[in-house]
């Protein structure tokens, strides 16, 4: 949890009302958005972000 949190700062706001609402964040422009003025570069990729969000949906981390 404490690495996809630190990659994307997914726990660090309100808690996720359902697994729409993960898949939701846990998308590039989001992430773009959150950490802007930062080297895109080191972003996640889309690719990862999914993964990231799959696990967050099994665990039912920061989930209502």
């Amino acid at each position: 949890m404490t690495e996809i949190n630190d990659r994307t700062g997914f726990a660090n706001g309100t808690k996720f009302i359902d697994a729409d609402d993960v898949r939701a964040y846990f998308r590039r422009e989001v992430m773009e958005g959150c950490f802007g003025g930062t080297d895109y570069s080191d972003l996640p990729t889309q690719d990862e972000l999914d993964d990231m969000a799959e696990v967050v949906i099994e665990n039912h981390w920061h989930m209502e």
